[in-house]
């Protein structure tokens, strides 16, 4: 069974809700989201996606998909790979890519579209399909079709985040880029196996890059200052290059640079995937704004690896209440090699000054371990955290009511 938690998230009005799996044969989580419109998707769509291809290789594909009744606009359409090469143990990236051609269908009356996209010959990349599930204008849950029109034969999902007006009208001085930071959370592999990343992208003016990038692998475990440059497509394709990683408690960084797409809606949203020979990742950012106080009311979700010779895929979603610095609450948490267990206490304290989360309940090895996380504050009350110590490879969301 799918367990499905969670209270409203907004406004109290139950329009979001948080899940996770709650079985001992896998362990996940992900979102449902009240379905407010189902219309025909029409102009520019940032999307990523990511799984394994046909061989069981990591993949993430992202890009940007721009549609006219139905039919790909070519000329404002782009995407981008990262697959990588277990043998070689590093990551092969194909950056602004094009398509030959690609079509939306209308929605059936759930709401259900299929994406068809055919990519230039010269690219290599064989023709992929999705089957999208509409949320609203700004919103399309991706995962790969398993029908005739997808050759590529991976296992891959993700999201779509409709750009409406903002269709390529992107630059290094819309408002969506210029001082703006972005704080994200990001899954998949690097050349130490499952990897996390975390962190913000500060987009300065001049195309100069700010900010930090959290990684944990179980080798590469720590935070590092973000130097570099960006530039940014019409289409709302941003590269990020981080060629200046620094520690301060200089701690050798994870690779000489790492680079990083973003693909922007234009609305504080964006699909993240990593652009380097050093990973393949793929996630989502949101816009930092305004004051940020960890108190009131939350919904909690993690998921990743315990830590072991062999590690254990563990997923958990909760209520965690945070007052005056001190966290409260309960998950339901899944393990892989055991049986679910409901109602798992969550305690734990915040360490403001070092933006860290110390919490008590989230390592099934020992539910009374206290495992460490850093936190990045976005917008709307909501926070990504990377877990920081060696018991694990993690990432939590929590969304504030």
């Amino acid at each position: 069974m799918i367990e499905l938690l969670w209270h409203a998230i907004k406004h109290q009005s139950f329009t979001r809700f948080l899940l996770s799996e709650f079985d001992p044969t896998a362990a996940g989580t992900g979102s449902l989201d009240l379905q407010t419109a189902a219309s025909m998707p029409e102009a520019g769509y940032a999307f990523a996606v990511s799984g394994n291809d046909m061989n069981g290789e990591p993949l993430a594909i992202g890009g940007i998909l721009n549609f006219t009744s139905g039919a790909l606009d070519t000329a404002s359409s782009v995407f981008d790979v990262s697959l990588f090469n277990s043998a070689a143990n590093h990551a092969s990236v194909l950056a602004k890519q094009a398509f030959q051609s690609g079509s939306v269908s209308a929605p059936d009356a759930f709401g259900r579209v299929t994406f068809t996209l055919a990519p230039v010959a010269a690219s290599a990349v064989p023709a992929f399909a999705f089957a999208g599930y509409i949320i609203g204008t700004n919103r399309i849950q991706l995962v790969e079709s398993s029908d005739a029109s997808d050759v590529l034969h991976a296992n891959s999902g993700g999201s779509a985040l409709g750009q409406g007006a903002n269709t390529g009208q992107f630059s290094a001085m819309s408002a969506s880029v210029l001082n703006q930071s972005y704080a994200h959370g990001s899954g998949g592999v690097d050349p130490k196996g499952t990897a996390v990343m975390s962190g913000v992208f500060a987009l300065q003016a001049n195309g100069v890059l700010g900010g930090v990038v959290a990684v944990n692998d179980l080798t590469n475990i720590g935070a590092w200052n973000l130097g570099g440059t960006y530039t940014v497509d019409a289409t709302g394709r941003v590269s990020v290059s981080a060629s200046s990683l620094t520690s301060p408690t200089n701690a050798t960084p994870p690779a000489a640079a790492l680079g990083f797409q973003l693909y922007l809606d234009g609305n504080g949203n964006a699909m993240v995937m990593g652009a380097d020979t050093f990973q393949t990742t793929q996630g989502i950012a949101y816009e930092q704004g305004g004051s940020f106080m960890l108190d009131g009311a939350y919904a909690l979700s993690g998921q990743g690896l315990l830590a072991g010779k062999t590690p254990i895929p563990w997923s958990a979603v909760g209520p965690v209440t945070a007052t005056s610095g001190q966290l409260s609450g309960t998950t339901d948490y899944t393990v892989i090699t055991a049986s679910p267990q409901s109602a798992v206490t969550l305690t734990g304290t915040q360490d403001a000054a070092a933006s860290l989360l110390h919490l008590t309940g989230l390592d099934a090895t020992d539910f009374s371990t206290t495992n460490d996380f850093a936190y990045y504050p976005v917008s709307g009350n909501r926070l990504w955290a990377i877990q920081t110590d060696n018991h694990g490879v993690s990432l939590l969301l929590m969304e504030g009511h």
